[in-house]
Formats: structure tokens, C-alpha cells, sequence
């Protein structure tokens, strides 16, 4: 029986951050799409939507929060956490969103973070948000200061409401 260290293994770790980024371009891409959003035109609070929102909770649990458990990549037990993002609408029509994550595995955790930016549009009370290079927009709703941007960052196929507050 071969044990190959967790940290050491960094094809592992590679297939991981690879597979992680694909994820979150995807749901980006693809699974903010199928939220409904609110029928109301209700912008958020702030006249000038630009600006930092920091990300607060998945679903209904506040960051830092586990969103996926099981095997993964020959390793058993694999956990991601979320422990921080923002996401950054600038004045030119451009976005900015990072991820901030805990990958663990046999007892050991390593730091990763993830980037995507791309352009921006504002209808009413929906944010739709068009990576570079990604084929159509995703959708998210913006009101009274906050956006909610529904993703499957796991890929696991359960989509989380990801809940970014306005920071002024």
C-alpha cells in the first residue's frame, strides 16, 4: 500500500485548483443563469452600484463555510471551505469576483484562491455578469445593496445562493 503525502502530491493539488477554477468559471458561466430573480426593478440602496461587496454566507450559513465532503481525486475524505471572497463592480462596466478557499485533506489544509473578471450589466434588479472569453452572461440579482449569484463551486450539481454585501 502506497501513502503519498497530502501536501506533496502536487499533481493532486494541481487536478484540484484546475478542477475548482473550472467550477467556478462554470457556475458563473452556466449557473447563475437558472436563478430567477425578483420581478421588482429595486436597485440596491446605494444610487451608484459600483463598488467592493464581500461575500457573507452560501446558502443560509455565514463564511467561513463548508461546501463540499466526500472523495475527490483518489482522496477519500476531501473538504473545500469558503472562507472569503468579493466581488468588485468597477466604474467602467467591469467586475472583479474572488473566492478565498481551505482545501483539506488527512489532517492537512492549503490556502487557494480564485479569480474571474469579465464585464458587467446592470437591468433593473439583475446583474448579469459575462466572464472573459465565456459564450453568454450569468445571472444574479442586485437590491438594496446586495447581490445574490446562485454557483455550484463544488460541482457537485447542488447549486448555493453565494451573498455579497455592499461594503461602503
Amino acid at each position: 500500500m502506497t501513502n503519498t503525502s497530502f501536501i506533496t502530491s502536487r499533481s493532486r493539488w494541481r487536478a484540484v485548483r484546475r478542477r475548482a477554477a473550472v467550477a467556478l468559471a462554470a457556475a458563473a458561466i452556466l449557473g447563475a443563469a437558472a436563478c430567477g430573480g425578483s420581478d421588482s426593478s429595486t436597485g440596491p440602496r446605494n444610487a451608484d452600484p459600483t463598488g467592493l461587496y464581500a461575500l457573507r454566507q452560501v446558502g443560509r450559513d455565514a463564511i467561513p463555510v463548508q461546501i463540499f465532503r466526500g472523495p475527490s481525486g483518489g482522496i477519500p475524505d476531501f473538504i473545500v471551505r469558503v472562507t472569503g471572497g468579493e466581488l468588485v463592480l468597477q466604474d467602467d462596466d467591469r467586475f472583479y469576483m474572488a473566492m478565498d478557499l481551505e482545501l483539506r485533506a488527512n489532517g492537512q489544509a492549503v490556502a487557494r484562491s480564485l479569480s474571474v473578471e469579465g464585464d458587467y450589466e446592470i437591468d433593473g434588479g439583475q446583474l448579469l455578469l459575462l466572464p472573459d472569453g465565456a459564450p453568454e452572461a450569468s445571472r444574479a440579482t442586485i437590491r438594496n445593496g446586495v447581490i445574490a449569484l446562485p454557483m455550484d463551486l463544488s460541482g457537485d450539481g447542488a447549486m448555493k445562493v453565494y451573498t455579497f454585501n455592499y461594503v461602503p
